[in-house]
């Protein structure tokens, strides 16, 4: 991995539309099996320094709907990243805010739709 100060230098260099483009690919936040709630230091430094950018701040948003994939009870799946994401609610970052506040609205739907799957399933 490189360096966080050659990738925002690099970004400096590049110009707003090189960070537009990679917001998207951002490491997102997640709480680690101690439970610690985890901003990882590139996306941080970088949403610190571009995300005053709208097209940054969304593209990091939208870059958190990725694949997922899970075993067992999907209702439960998503009440846990509902959960975990809360955690960033008060976060001092306004584009950690922003995700947070989707992920935790996106989950909370997700498993909605999954517990009456879960249940259906049950019943047949």
């Amino acid at each position: 991995m490189l360096p966080i100060v050659v990738v925002v230098d690099w970004i400096r260099k590049s110009g707003i539309e090189a960070m537009r483009e990679l917001a998207r690919e951002l490491p997102l936040p997640f709480v680690d099996k101690e439970g610690s709630a985890i901003v990882p230091a590139v996306s941080l430094a970088l949403l610190e320094e571009f995300g005053g950018d709208e097209e940054v701040c969304t593209g990091f948003v939208r870059g958190s709907f990725r694949g997922d994939s899970w075993m067992g009870n999907g209702g439960d799946h998503f009440r846990g990243r509902a959960a975990s994401a809360r955690r960033f609610l008060a976060h001092t970052n306004r584009c950690v805010r922003r995700w947070a506040e989707q992920e935790v609205a996106h989950s909370e739907s997700r498993a909605a739709t999954e517990q009456i799957r879960d249940e259906e399933r049950s019943i047949g």
